[in-house]
């Protein structure tokens, strides 16, 4: 897979993207600013604007970062909303050990027997 595919094989995954680039396109003309002028802000090519705003191209995280700064907005808004998206459901932490299940786990190699 290229590193310009839009799918990670996560369920959503190309939804959200889709809605990333359609929410750049959109605030960039709200901002009346040209394709070209993001382009030059960024130090990247009018044509790699163009398949981000299409959604043929994935915008990294720290490109989608400079792109909330210059527009003056926080990244959130590039997410927000998403309402309807199915996505993964979210892994809970693992619990931490007690102190005691990590010294009754622990192999102390002291060359004395603890009797284990």
């Amino acid at each position: 897979m290229g590193s310009g595919s839009t799918s990670t094989g996560g369920p959503g995954a190309s939804t959200v993207d889709a809605h990333v680039a359609k929410r750049l396109r959109l605030l960039r003309m709200e901002r009346q600013i040209t394709q070209m002028q993001l382009a030059a802000s960024l130090g990247v090519s009018t044509q790699l604007i163009h398949k981000y705003e299409a959604g043929r191209t994935r915008i990294s995280p720290g490109r989608l970062y400079l792109c909330a700064r210059l527009l003056n907005v926080p990244v959130e808004y590039f997410f927000a909303p998403l309402e309807g998206i199915q996505g993964p459901t979210p892994l809970l932490p693992r619990r931490a050990a007690s102190a005691t299940e990590i010294r009754s786990s622990t192999v102390w190699h002291t060359g004395v027997s603890s009797g284990h």
